[in-house]
């Protein structure tokens, strides 16, 4: 199996180093580990070929939100603008 470091993912992927670093502390990497639990992020090729992939519709919204707190935002601004009186569905 290969692995790739943090700059490697980053200059496949086109994002900073840092936000590869923070991919893989929320566990969005799958099977991403630091070795001896201290050193520097491994990152194995297939979780970064997922990463590159565009990510899944949601079944109800019709779009993929771009993150788990998304959804739960929009559903708060939904309450927000009918407590306001916009009377949006």
């Amino acid at each position: 199996m290969e692995f790739f470091t943090v700059n490697e993912a980053a200059s496949l992927l086109k994002p900073h180093p840092e936000t590869i670093r923070i991919h893989c502390k929320e566990g969005r990497l799958p099977g991403a580990f630091k070795l001896g639990g201290r050193g520097p992020w491994r990152i194995p090729a297939g979780a970064i070929e997922d990463l590159g992939k565009p990510p899944e519709p949601h079944p109800v919204l019709g779009f993929a939100p771009r993150n788990k707190r998304s959804i739960a935002q929009q559903e708060a601004g939904k309450r927000r603008r009918r407590r306001r009186g916009l009377g949006l569905p």
